[in-house]
């Protein structure tokens, strides 16, 4: 799912850098991160299944929202017509996973 790439960048993008790969593609290749992002992933791994089940749910529903707050923000003030579109066709996405998520 390609936009599940798109919201993992948007909360890790401080730690991301893209480089070549074969065919003149590119490919995000973590570098660093963050000391918000340690945290998150660290907690992704602690505890008991509910536990991290719940600590996954509430990190999806940070991330969306962060996402939603980028989109939503780039959308009318942003200086690049092909990025405004972007963020423009990304924000009904996004608030359509939020309430997938609220459903859960």
């Amino acid at each position: 799912m390609r936009h599940s790439f798109v919201f993992g960048a948007v909360f890790l993008a401080p730690s991301l850098a893209f480089v070549p790969v074969t065919g003149g593609a590119t490919e995000a290749t973590a570098t660093a991160t963050t000391t918000s992002a340690a945290s998150y992933i660290a907690q992704a791994g602690a505890g008991d299944l509910f536990e991290i089940q719940s600590s996954q749910l509430a990190q999806q529903k940070r991330a969306h929202q962060m996402a939603l707050d980028l989109h939503q923000s780039y959308g009318t003030p942003g200086d690049r017509p092909a990025l405004k579109q972007v963020a423009a066709k990304a924000v009904p996405i996004v608030e359509k996973h939020i309430v997938a998520l609220k459903a859960l």
